[in-house]
């Protein structure tokens, strides 16, 4: 979406004489949002397709974490991250890309958060193929479980 839309500022040049303002309407204000709580578990990791270590730091490329969704949706996330964890503390960062399979939709986004001793939490965003929008935020509960407060945005 492209910044102009997103925050309705347009302007139209009449007969090379005068500006007229033309509001749009901000994507948020149009849709129908849902809010979702959900747990996802782990249920396999594969890979990561490169690994190493360089300054006591972990890096990562490629590996892919499959999990099990519950709650307000039932479905699979597939992300596939690269992350960077410094392993004396746990600490450090991720990003990559997910995909969230359900009946209602399936969203295709990215994702990204941080370590801090070794618990992950963060943020995503995907778009489904009939127009909805996902966002939202997981933090991690145990070893294999994380707890996402999300919201669905409906054209």
């Amino acid at each position: 979406m492209s910044a102009k839309r997103r925050f309705g500022a347009v302007a139209l040049v009449v007969a090379g004489m005068c500006v007229i303002p033309v509001t749009t309407l901000h994507a948020r204000a149009a849709a129908t949002t849902t809010q979702l709580s959900l747990t996802e578990r782990t249920v396999s990791i594969v890979g990561p397709a490169d690994e190493w270590v360089g300054g006591g730091i972990l890096h990562v490329r490629g590996r892919t974490d499959v999990n099990s969704v519950s709650g307000d949706l039932q479905g699979t996330l597939t992300a596939e991250l690269d992350l960077d964890v410094n392993l004396a503390s746990g600490d450090g960062d991720f990003h990559g890309q997910f995909t969230l399979a359900t009946e209602q939709a399936t969203w295709t986004g990215s994702a990204r958060g941080v370590l801090q001793a070794w618990e992950a939490s963060g943020t995503y965003a995907g778009r489904a193929g009939d127009g909805s929008e996902i966002f939202g935020s997981f933090y991690q509960t145990s070893a294999t479980t994380f707890t996402d407060h999300a919201e669905i945005l409906a054209p």
